[in-house]
């Protein structure tokens, strides 16, 4: 059902599907729960603190992201953080080094691996347009691992 009609147009449904559903605080399974969190920290948040969040083991976490989501929680996170870097990109020109830091990257080479993972190019050979993660994920070029 999914699979026809315009890209950006299903990613746009798909991510409003996703965070109306994780934005069930109480009334949502844990992995929706989870997703919340993740989404609303923008990615900045460790698996384990996901899993404490709402009171299962990291294990059982993974799991039932795997059922309801389709991604593991740390495919979620990376995705939520990528999702920062294309809003930042659109927002200023800052250098890279400094993006990465305020992106909460651990160092340079960390981003740099995230972002050829997710665009297939290194920072500096992508052109900030109109790209989008919606972009980025349509072309099938890139998975969230």
């Amino acid at each position: 059902v999914l699979g026809r009609g315009d890209p950006r147009a299903i990613a746009s449904a798909l991510d409003r599907a996703l965070v109306s559903r994780a934005g069930r605080s109480t009334d949502g399974s844990p992995a929706a729960r989870a997703a919340g969190l993740a989404l609303e920290t923008r990615g900045l948040v460790r698996v384990e603190r996901l899993a404490e969040f709402v009171g299962v083991s990291r294990r059982q976490l993974e799991r039932a992201f795997q059922q309801e989501i389709g991604l593991t929680p740390k495919q979620l996170l990376r995705v939520a953080r990528f999702q920062q870097t294309l809003n930042a990109l659109r927002q200023s020109r800052t250098g890279w080094a400094d993006l990465a830091v305020s992106l909460g990257y651990y160092d340079q080479a960390h981003f740099v691996n995230d972002f050829r993972h997710f665009t297939g190019q290194p920072p500096g050979a992508w052109q900030i347009d109109d790209q989008s993660l919606t972009a980025v994920f349509s072309t099938g070029r890139r998975s969230a691992d």
